[in-house]
């Protein structure tokens, strides 16, 4: 072989790894924890929005077919006919107002798992016709179906205890 054709084929060697670098780079950017939490918080806000929105079909479209959600005052409600009776009565009510300020999150290190979690203000009207707010904290899991789609596997909501619970 000649000193030529090893230069060229060192030459090829180091453009092939770093394009091959470039590759890793831009997969690892597309896949790192910031990104992927980043997706995690747009489906967490497009869900508050539909809420705000009072549209109970896109506001539970966040939620896994066999999704558990758990409120204070009410047994665990599973999977999709469950979760959208309750989220009907609860868009529907006239004094609805739900405030939630998101705190901490995780990602798995697999990537398709993701944990956020915040404090809650759900404002509803009581039995009695007078409104009431509960105050709490929220943990949500996250599981990620397909290429891209975040959905709710597990969304637990628990009063919040001190002077200002109700």
């Amino acid at each position: 072989m000649t000193r030529a054709s090893i230069f060229l084929v060192a030459l090829l060697v180091l453009l092939g790894s770093c394009s091959d670098k470039k590759a890793d780079e831009a997969g690892a950017g597309a896949n790192s924890p910031s990104v992927t939490l980043s997706a995690v918080r747009q489906a967490e806000q497009e869900q508050l929005a539909a809420m705000s929105a009072r549209n109970v079909d896109e506001a539970i479209s966040r939620y896994a077919p066999d999704a558990t959600l758990v409120v204070p005052g009410s047994d665990p409600l599973v999977g999709l006919d469950a979760i959208g009776k309750a989220f009907k009565i609860m868009l529907n009510d006239s004094a609805f107002a739900y405030d939630m300020t998101s705190s901490q999150a995780w990602i798995s290190e697999s990537g398709d798992l993701a944990v956020t979690t915040g404090d809650f203000a759900n404002t509803y009207t009581q039995a009695n016709g007078q409104p009431a707010t509960i105050v709490g904290k929220n943990q949500t899991v996250w599981q990620k179906i397909g290429t891209a789609d975040w959905k709710i596997v597990s969304d637990f909501n628990i009063r919040a205890t001190g002077p200002d619970s109700p």
